[in-house]
């Protein structure tokens, strides 16, 4: 019950989408381009293997991803992966079967 005094309770678009940026949600964005930029880049001067490569970008990709809200559940037998997990698992098996390197050799 709302009085004169009380606030407004937050909307469900203003609880997923909060209107200032958080840490978590910052901290997500660097870390997310940094690992997809930095083995892009280490790649010329560090003997870096193309799967490697990779992982890394598709782990870039995935807190990108997760800092804007997706969600993925992956049910591997008896393993199940839920979050930031399930969207590398997964786009690393897409980039993985299309036989695509992200990077030169």
């Amino acid at each position: 019950m709302l009085t004169m005094g009380s606030p407004k309770p937050a909307s469900l678009i203003n609880t997923v989408f909060p209107e200032k940026a958080n840490s978590v949600f910052i901290a997500a964005l660097i870390l997310g381009v940094t690992f997809i930029g930095v083995p892009l880049i280490g790649r010329y001067w560090l003997s870096i293997e193309p799967y490697q490569v990779n992982l890394a970008i598709c782990l870039g990709v995935a807190l990108i991803l997760s800092a804007f809200g997706a969600q993925a559940t992956l049910r591997i037998g008896g393993l199940i992966l839920a979050g930031t997990a399930a969207i590398v698992i997964g786009l690393y098996q897409i980039l993985e079967n299309q036989g695509l390197l992200l990077c030169f050799r």
